[in-house]
């Protein structure tokens, strides 16, 4: 089989450069992604510390609206949906009822 011309193998390189710095640049988001899913996981694996994994699962959803509070919205990549404020309050929101609901379900 002939090997693909120099050029392809540039361009390919090329091409998954630019990806993955693309990605670099999505850190916060994917340190809420790690947080949750981590949580998730937890929850999975042991499943009588289940409250600790829903906490977890929480934390991230606060460390989401922490990191857009304080990032500007260039460095928020992922995270920055809607405006500042808006985003704050879902995030915060979607941790604090997480919580919440699996304080009041393990009762």
């Amino acid at each position: 089989m002939p090997a693909p011309h120099p050029s392809v193998q540039t361009s390919v390189r090329l091409w998954i450069r630019r990806q993955l710095h693309g990605l670099r640049d999505q850190w916060p988001f994917m340190l809420v992604l790690l947080v949750c899913a981590g949580g998730f996981f937890a929850g999975v694996i042991r499943p009588q510390h289940w409250l600790r994994a829903v906490s977890v699962m929480a934390a991230g959803m606060l460390l989401g609206a922490l990191l857009r509070l304080v990032l500007p919205p260039v460095r928020a990549g992922w995270l920055a949906v809607r405006s500042r404020s808006l985003d704050c309050a879902i995030y915060a929101g979607l941790g604090v009822l997480t919580f919440t609901f699996g304080v009041l379900v393990h009762g």
